[in-house]
């Protein structure tokens, strides 16, 4: 496995722009691909991977949803038997009223996506 993680490094980071020194290729890298290997295995983005910043988000204070904004994610899990501490382990926290705010939108818009896949299965 570390062979192959070293080939993916060394490939994957030849064209990468930027100044990163070769120890942030490698990190780079890694985390990609462990980003891409759990969306590939769960088929569920991860969060991760849409959250990143390049550290321009740092210093600033961070905002959570709203208590309406938590009480609608519950209701809506709750309202379709989904699994509420799948999606909680999902979005990294152990309450919704703990999900940063620029979050929201992209968890409610998950959810309701799995819903539509959910729907698509029980019809057929």
């Amino acid at each position: 496995m570390n062979y192959l993680i070293q080939v993916l490094v060394l490939r994957w980071g030849e064209g990468q722009s930027g100044s990163k020194n070769p120890i942030q290729q490698i990190k780079s890298t890694i985390t990609y691909l462990k980003i891409a290997t759990y969306e590939a295995v769960t088929g569920i983005a991860s969060t991760e991977g849409n959250v990143d910043d390049d550290g321009n988000g740092s210093g600033s204070e961070t905002k959570y949803i709203t208590e309406d904004q938590a009480l609608k994610i519950n209701a809506l899990i709750d309202d379709n038997n989904l699994d509420k501490e799948a999606w909680l382990k999902y979005s990294k926290i152990e309450h919704f009223n703990e999900l940063e705010a620029h979050r929201f939108g992209s968890l409610m818009k998950r959810i309701n996506e799995r819903l539509a896949i959910i729907a698509t299965k029980s019809q057929a």
